[in-house]
């Protein structure tokens, strides 16, 4: 056998260079944490060539660990010596890693090394495998080591691999590729029957490190223990591939005549609801026509009433024509009698002198109240801003006297005219005082307003370049200059801070004037000077750039050296601000120096010493501005804007106002006589109405007066019929425009009925009306109770409409979807179809005829072809492969049992034994199989397998199904014929016999943790016996199985049987424990090794064991599955009687 014989590490681990001896049975025993898997996780990296990729290809460190330990373990981690959780917990920043296997072949003595060379630095993420190798030399540890410097280190890898080329020329020793690497190892140490295949062997192996239930026991026999053996038939592969092509063109065409079915039932509903939507707009067409002979009889009935009221009102306009001249006739003769009166000349020269003075008197008494009322309406008023004006107590008395004055029909007396005039006006004069004095305030404050609210835009602008507000004096100061024709620039703009952390203290210390004072071109000094000296602006400076343009750089370590920017004079000018002083940090510091600064804002200069206040960052003035204050400056502005909208809406008010009392102040004198003037006339012509009135009276007597109402009496009858015969003739002008009206109306509705009848026609003649349908609908709708034709129409058009939609919305889905076809399966539509859906679909539907006839037909024939030719190929080759397949299966699971049977029970009296369970949809082409192997393939005389089941064509067709790659197969794997599971029986010690109590597959998750593991422990010794191609007999070829935390809460018994089982399939164990079950396992070790770590230096100490036949044999003689008549001696003892208690019986 090719045996496993030692073990060399160089920088791995806590290990700068070890040699371990390997026995046939090896184990490395220590508490959790000593370290003891880190040697198992060397050899398992060699023997998956270095390979950390996820998946069963890769190592799988700390396998035995629950899932919830998020185990660090990694090629990396080993390489540099890590034993922490921190990655500085470690030993070294970078390694040149050696791990050497050496194997020894028991038959031919021949020596093989193999191994990597790992290269890892603290300062990369990734190991970079150097090397990996195979050579046919025992490797001794001094190979791996170079001298340097009187020391022993790590051998580098070019000189390492220098030297295996020189001892092995001519041969292959050098593997980049982890995969060929491993391969190449296998065929190294292959054994009589070949090497082992790369899958079986990897997961066979990674198996025997995880040992855990995480698939179904089925599947972990079938993909563990049964290597995978394609069914590798040239000729049954090329059928199969024709027939699947042949399926994927008529699942292609079947696919492309699917998708047309399904735009074509688009196209169909499309046609169907357009249909219904023309059927339906010629139904509103007929209901409009039923309305249109409705509104004809309705307008014919409506003209006849309205010529029997144009008759109406003619009679009775003749019949008030008639009253209307006796009543004049009437009234002539009443004003001829009170003509002839003799009192009617006087009296009417009279009336007509008195009619004129009151309209005079009238129009005084108006103008006199007018003049006064003005007064009065000026001053009340109440001053926009001001709760209580000052002259509101005058104007208020003022106010009260005019009212009383205006009261009643009549003005009162002269001098109580004046009095209260010369009071309002006087009023009028404070009133117009104050509101002037209220006007300047208002005035300057809007202005003041004005003039911030443009110095905060500015800032708006300023922050919008990236550049600090300016305060007031600056602000005002830079306009001012600007005015005059002089640049100046905030010396803010032009510097920054270098350190963000001091900033607050430097602003702090050196106020907003500096950082804000402005800078003006050497040339504009004196101008500036002139400008700032009558400009009336306080406390803004002026950086005059002469003086600070040429300065020294600042000592290293001061607060100035901080203070950069792109103005020399800027940086320079606040550079001097700060002198000297140092930058601090600690108290000393600060005392260290005569001027010194610290972050905090603590100043010492020259004897005194100053806490200043650091600035808030949101009100920094160099640099950026904050969102805080730009915030701010927005908001402020908006206030502003607010403001000084109502200081001129309050001085419109004012203005308005003042503009009122303008007519009233000033010219008392003028004023008062005016009024007096206009009170006089009044006066006069009140007396001279007196008088006529007075004559008036005197020629009134009592005849006269009865003819004067006779008169009036008539008149008014006359009067009062003229208006009944002018609503008469109204009357008939308005029957006659409404007879006119009704009689067009008429008109029109008869126009409209013969055209309503001409387009009912036409809508039953357009291109998708359904007579059917149209019929049927109309017979609903006609039997709808209280439907009316109007409403008709209106559901009917709504219906229409509704389908249109639907019809294209049918059409525009459908159309999409043929356009998705088009370019899914490069077809093309002839030009002009593309933008006619019934063109398309006509398209489609002849593209479906040929699809159908030619395409489909023709490749379902040549699939039938392809599935006879499949048919042949598998009676005549693939069956019997398949064959041979399942006879080493057979042969596998036999040879696995044998070995379960010949080894010790395990507790309980149990045994395991591998079944398979043809599957019942299998059945019938396993059967056929095995036919043809006995029978041939072709019928004889002698008989033959008979025709191919079924389940074959089925098979095949389920190949077809796209996705099915993925999907195993009785045709591709021999395993998928049957289900696995492990068989459990006891035996009765006392006959030998054997009885089955259950399936592996049952008991996972119900029995105790030593139940469960030894199973595992069979199948992984089955499934790498399986990947060893291991045979009764043969005693070659590569048989190592590698053990984490090995037999963990696993009873002695179960340890025994375990080992024994192994010893029956010829594996070589290494395995790693926390050495509980040593006791058990001492009678199989042939070496064990201690290992102990010392958490404080992390030197792990290794001390190994020999165990020599004789021991091995000394423990073997106590355990009962080595010698069975212990067991039978221990009984017979027990039960066998005392003599004494003999005798005392016999007595």
């Amino acid at each position: 056998m090719k045996k496993l014989v030692r073990i060399r590490v160089v920088q791995f681990f806590l290990y700068e260079m070890r040699e371990v001896v390997v026995g046939m049975n090896c184990g490395i025993f220590g508490a959790n944490g000593s370290g003891k898997s880190s040697l198992l996780d060397a050899v398992q990296i060699v023997m998956l060539g270095a390979n950390e990729s996820r998946g069963s290809a890769g190592v799988s460190f700390n396998a035995q660990a629950d899932e919830s330990n998020h185990n660090s373990r990694n090629i990396r981690s080993y390489c540099l010596g890590q034993y922490g959780d921190s990655p500085d917990a470690r030993v070294r920043d970078s390694a040149n890693t050696y791990i050497t296997l050496v194997w020894h072949d028991t038959v031919t003595q021949e020596i093989v090394s193999t191994g990597v060379c790992i290269y890892v630095s603290a300062d990369r993420e990734k190991p970079d495998i150097l090397g990996r190798y195979i050579i046919p030399v025992d490797l001794t540890l001094n190979d791996h080591l170079e001298l340097v410097d009187g020391e022993q280190r790590a051998r580098q890898w070019g000189s390492f691999r220098q030297m295996l080329s020189q001892r092995a020329p001519g041969e292959e020793v050098l593997f980049h590729d982890s995969e060929r690497f491993v391969n190449a190892m296998l065929f190294r140490l292959r054994g009589a029957r070949g090497a082992p295949r790369l899958d079986a062997y990897r997961q066979a192996f990674r198996f025997g490190l995880r040992m855990k239930f995480d698939k179904s026991v089925d599947d972990i026999v079938r993909q563990q223990v049964l290597e995978t053996r394609p069914t590798n038939i040239k000729r049954f592969k090329e059928v199969l591939h024709t027939f699947q092509e042949m399926a994927a063109l008529v699942r292609s065409v079947q696919a492309k005549l699917d998708e047309a079915d399904l735009i074509e039932a688009d196209f169909a509903d499309a046609h169907r609801r357009n249909s219904h939507s023309v059927s339906l707009a010629a139904l509103a067409q007929v209901a409009e026509l039923e309305v249109a002979n409705e509104e004809v009889t309705a307008a014919e009935e409506a003209e006849g009433r309205a010529t029997a009221a144009l008759e109406a009102a003619d009679m009775r306009r003749d019949e008030v024509n008639g009253q209307v001249l006796a009543a004049e006739q009437r009234a002539r003769d009443s004003a001829s009698d009170r003509d002839k009166h003799a009192s009617h000349a006087d009296a009417a020269l009279v009336r007509e002198s008195l009619a004129g003075v009151q309209n005079r008197l009238a129009e005084q008494r108006i103008g006199l109240h007018r003049n006064i009322k003005a007064i009065g309406r000026a001053i009340d008023v109440q001053i926009p801003g001001k709760l209580v004006a000052d002259s509101a107590e005058a104007t208020g008395l003022a106010f009260k006297d005019i009212h009383a004055l205006l009261q009643g029909d009549k003005v009162g007396s002269r001098d109580a005219v004046e009095s209260t005039v010369r009071k309002a006006l006087r009023a009028a004069k404070l009133l117009s005082n104050e509101v002037f004095e209220e006007m300047q305030v208002v005035g300057r404050a809007q202005n003041a307003a004005e003039t911030e609210l443009a110095d905060v835009r500015e800032n708006q602008e300023r922050i919008a370049k990236g550049k600090p507000p300016l305060d007031g004096p600056a602000a005002a100061l830079k306009r001012v200059l600007a005015n005059a024709g002089v640049d100046a620039t905030p010396v803010c703009d032009l510097v920054r801070v270098d350190d963000p952390d001091w900033q607050p203290a430097i602003e702090s210390y050196l106020t907003a004037s500096n950082m804000q004072a402005l800078l003006v071109d050497e040339s504009d000094e004196r101008k500036a000077f002139r400008v700032s000296r009558q400009a009336g602006v306080y406390d803004a400076k002026v950086v005059m750039p002469s003086k600070f343009a040429h300065r020294g750089s600042p000592r290293r370590g001061t607060v100035a050296e901080l203070i950069n920017g792109n103005s020399t004079a800027a940086v320079n000018y606040l550079r001097a601000k700060f002198g000297d002083t140092q930058r601090a940090e600690t108290e000393d510091e600060c005392f260290a120096h005569r001027f010194a600064m610290t972050k905090d804002g603590m100043l010492l200069t020259d004897g005194e010493m100053v806490r200043k206040r650091p600035t808030d960052p949101a009100y920094f003035k160099i640099g950026p501005t904050s969102t805080a204050t730009r915030n701010s400056i927005a908001e402020r502005a908006r206030q502003l804007e607010v403001e000084v909208e109502k200081l001129k809406d309050r001085y419109g008010k004012l203005k308005t106002l003042m503009n009122n009392l303008g007519p009233f102040v000033g010219g008392e004198q003028d004023k008062v006589h005016e009024i007096l003037e206009i009170f006089d006339r009044v006066a006069k012509e009140t007396t001279e109405e007196t008088d006529l009135a007075r004559r008036l009276q005197a020629l009134d007597t009592e005849e006269y007066r009865l003819l004067v109402q006779a008169a009036k009496d008539a008149d008014a009858v006359v009067d009062a019929l003229r208006e009944q015969l002018l609503k008469a003739v109204q009357a008939v002008g308005a029957a006659e425009t409404e007879c006119r009206q009704k009689r067009d109306d008429t008109e029109k509705r008869q126009t409209w009925a013969v055209t309503q009848k001409g387009i009912a026609e036409g809508a039953r003649t357009v291109e998708g009306y359904d007579a059917d349908y149209a019929s049927d609908q109309w017979e609903k709708l006609l039997s709808r109770q209280g439907m009316s034709f109007r409403e008709i129409v209106t559901d009917c058009n709504r219906r229409s409409n509704g389908a249109k939609d639907d019809s294209r919305q049918k059409a525009s889905s459908a159309m999409q979807k043929l356009s998705a076809f088009l370019v899914r399966h490069n077809e093309f539509m002839p030009a002009g179809t593309q933008d006619n859906w019934r063109s398309a679909r006509a398209w489609l539907e002849a593209r479906v005829v040929i699809l159908t006839e030619t395409g489909l037909r023709e490749n379902k024939a040549r699939m039938e072809d392809a599935l006879s030719a499949a048919k042949s190929t598998f009676r005549n080759d693939v069956a019997v492969a398949l064959h041979e397949h399942l006879e080493w299966l057979s042969d596998t699971i036999n040879r696995m049992n044998e070995a379960l049977r010949l080894a010790p029970m395990f507790t309980n009296n149990e045994r395991y034994q591998f079944r398979s369970h043809v599957r019942p949809a299998y059945a019938v082409l396993l059967r056929f199989i095995k036919d043809v192997a006995q029978y041939g393939p072709t019928e004889d005389l002698l008989g033959g397998a008979g025709e191919l089941p079924k389940e074959f064509e089925e098979l095949m067709r389920e190949k077809t199904v796209p996705g099915s790659a993925a999907v195993k197969s009785p045709l591709d794997d021999y395993r998928e014929f049957f289900d696995f599971d492990i068989e459990v029986l006891r035996e009765e010690a006392s006959t030998g016999t054997t009885k089955h109590i259950g399936w592996l597959s049952k008991r996972v998750g119900s029995g105790s943790g030593g139940e469960h593991r030894a199973p595992l422990y069979v199948i992984a010794g089955a499934a790498l016996s399986s990947a060893y191609r291991l045979e009764r007999g043969d005693n070659t070829g590569l048989r190592l199985l590698v053990i984490d935390e090995a037999f963990i809460k696993m009873d002695p018994r179960n340890i025994v049987a375990t080992m024994r089982y192994f010893e029956e399939l010829g594996l070589q164990v290494f395995m790693a424990s926390t050495g509980d079950a040593l006791g058990s396992l001492t009678a199989f070790l042939d070496r064990y090794y201690d290992i102990m770590r010392d958490a404080e230096s992390n030197v792990v100490v290794l001390e190994g064991h020999d165990v020599a036949p004789e021991t091995r044999e000394m423990f073997r003689a106590d355990l009962p599955e080595f010698n069975p008549e212990l067991v039978e001696e221990e009984i017979r003892r027990q039960f066998q009687p005392r003599t004494g208690e003999t005798e005392g019986v016999a007595a």
